[in-house]
């Protein structure tokens, strides 16, 4: 074995998982520059007109997410819906907002709604709550800098976040 090889332990222990049959790798994308946001009322329903508001033609989502639905968009509204004022996150599950819109089985935009929110800047997770994926409002770089969501902008909460751990 070379001596160059083991004066890295942090390699060799990768390199050993990437051989194993079974591996998990995480990796460290660059995000869209977000900012998190406090949970109260008003923030709530600023990111809600927010999402309308950027839904339509011309609008934030309609240009980097062109697959974001109207199934999406009654998805994301009811996300906020389930928000924690106190904690500022919503751990509610896919198979339970599924339910009580009216979704039978696994058939729903769920997992491919959180996926585009996230990478778009508009929700952050923040870990997990049994199998429910913790997530807390955010609201990318780019719309705070505008003058209608002056309400977001004063409602920040911590630094700018530029990347993202993706397993």
């Amino acid at each position: 074995m070379n001596d160059d090889f083991m004066d890295n332990p942090w390699e060799a222990a990768s390199l050993t998982t990437a051989a194993s049959t079974s591996t998990i790798t995480t990796k460290t994308v660059t995000a869209t520059p977000r900012r998190l946001l406090k949970a109260t009322y008003d923030v709530k329903e600023t990111w809600s007109r927010l999402l309308i508001d950027e839904f339509g033609p011309g609008g934030y989502l309609a240009e980097n997410a062109q697959d974001f639905g109207r199934e999406h968009l009654l998805w994301a509204l009811t996300l906020c819906r389930h928000v924690n004022g106190r904690t500022g996150e919503v751990f509610i599950s896919n198979s339970k907002i599924a339910e009580r819109l009216g979704y039978n089985g696994n058939n729903h935009p769920g997992t491919a709604t959180v996926r585009m929110l996230t990478k778009l800047g508009l929700m952050t997770e923040n870990g997990k709550k049994g199998r429910a994926k913790r997530l807390r409002l955010s609201a990318p770089v780019e719309l705070l800098a505008q003058d209608k969501y002056e309400l977001l902008l004063e409602s920040v909460v911590g630094e700018t976040i530029t990347t993202l751990n993706i397993p």
